[in-house]
């Protein structure tokens, strides 16, 4: 489970192997995110409340926008994904697995006159002047 910083909304990971974005006020799913292929063990909402963070048993990290539901990003790691949180800056991600290894992760905005083969652009979660 994942708590948003107003105190309003709430993530939760499930052996169904999605996500469930809760209403606090109503006790209401607001959104259902799927694309894990097994048991979701770790969330983390954005500093912002705009994006999610799950990890499976599946070996993923995957990285959701919450106003439409759709995954922006997947990360395979090399065990089952049991613990993972995204920083303040709203760019660092640090996850661990179930092999004792801790991924850190950091996403940054890519050049767009050296776009590499298959790079997936997504907006940033925070923009620093």
């Amino acid at each position: 489970m994942a708590l948003s910083a107003d105190g309003r909304r709430a993530l939760s990971g499930s052996l169904d192997k999605t996500l469930r974005l809760w209403d606090l006020g109503t006790g209401q799913t607001l959104r259902t995110l799927e694309g894990h292929t097994d048991p979701v063990f770790a969330v983390a909402l954005s500093p912002d409340g705009c994006r999610a963070l799950s990890g499976s048993s599946d070996n993923t990290l995957r990285l959701w926008d919450l106003s439409d539901g759709k995954e922006l990003l997947t990360f395979t790691v090399d065990g089952d994904v049991r613990a993972c949180t995204l920083g303040q800056d709203n760019r660092t991600i640090v996850a661990g697995d179930g092999l004792g290894r801790v991924h850190f992760l950091r996403l940054v905005e890519s050049d767009p006159t050296k776009p590499a083969v298959g790079e997936t652009k997504i907006q940033l979660l925070h923009r620093e002047e």
